[in-house]
């Protein structure tokens, strides 16, 4: 927890203090959109709006070589998120873009930083 919000993953709150303690710019949680599976609507929670653009944070287990989105045929309502996120413009952040991001935030807050903000 961090700013009174909470993160899903320390990737999610390294790239958020990256971008708002040391690049300072505007991000926040992301907005909320609809999709809809078997007949019923469903939310698919974007990670961030960064200065107004659609930012998720993915492990490269989800991407292709482009980084962008793997074609998901696995699952029928991972095909319908996915559509949604391609729909919304959703930039994803890989694996490989947020190791220099942590990196960053380490040499400027220290190593350990993050650890406080962890809930129990």
């Amino acid at each position: 927890k961090y700013d009174d919000l909470e993160f899903a993953s320390s990737w999610e709150l390294y790239y958020y203090i990256y971008q708002k303690e040391i690049l300072h710019n505007k991000i926040q949680k992301g907005k909320i959109f609809e999709y809809e599976y078997n007949g019923n609507t469903h939310f698919y929670y974007c990670d961030f709006d960064l200065n107004g653009e659609n930012v998720e944070i993915k492990g490269n287990q989800f991407l292709d070589e482009s980084n962008n989105l793997k074609q998901m045929k696995t699952r029928e309502w991972d095909m319908c998120k996915q559509r949604c996120m391609e729909q919304n413009n959703v930039k994803i952040i890989s694996k490989e873009e947020i190791k220099p991001i942590i990196k960053i935030v380490k040499n400027k807050f220290g190593n350990n930083f993050i650890e406080q903000f962890k809930l129990k």
